[in-house]
């Protein structure tokens, strides 16, 4: 079922954003962005009509907050989605990460899209065409405190790079 659901969002949303088909019926004059009631509405990255997509604070949800505190469009780029469910969270979509609202703290997270398309058996494509490692078991790390988890992922990692050396030594002179 986690399969049957993800594909075909995270398929719609990659479509979308090249064919703006996912807009928002909000018209503008031109291409320059501009604000609405609770945060900042973007057609650039709608289809080129004036039509785009709004990132709010609608709704108690702090995505256009925390879109500005995360540093905007330079950082997280334009908005490629409306706000959509998924997995019973609120997300919002934008060229360079999805965010999401955890309402049990209050906060606005990133969507792990390789964790997500790890899950769906995508870590040979990945792999492949990213050059991204397949993912590893990190069940060991539930309820460590954060700098025993990351200084384990490091340790892990480093074993990792020990293990496959990258070239030959080079001998000059």
């Amino acid at each position: 079922m986690f399969g049957r659901i993800l594909r075909p969002l995270i398929t719609f949303l990659f479509v979308s954003a090249l064919t703006g088909v996912l807009v928002m019926s909000v018209s503008a004059e031109s291409d320059t962005d501009f604000a609405v009631e609770g945060g900042w509405f973007y057609p650039q990255s709608g289809p080129g009509d004036g039509t785009g997509f709004a990132v709010t604070d609608a709704n108690d949800i702090p995505f256009f907050t925390n879109f500005q505190a995360l540093g905007g469009v330079p950082t997280l780029g334009y908005p490629i989605s409306r706000r959509f469910e998924y997995k019973g969270f609120t997300n919002q979509a934008f060229q360079e990460a999805i965010l999401q609202w955890q309402p049990d703290s209050n906060s606005i997270n990133f969507l792990n899209v390789y964790d997500e398309l790890s899950g769906l058996g995508k870590d040979p494509e990945l792999e492949a065409s990213k050059l991204t490692p397949p993912s590893r078991d990190w069940s060991g790390d539930i309820g460590l405190e954060w700098r025993r988890s990351s200084f384990a992922i490091w340790r892990s990692w480093m074993r990792t790079r020990r293990s496959k050396p990258t070239s030959s030594p080079i001998l000059i002179g």
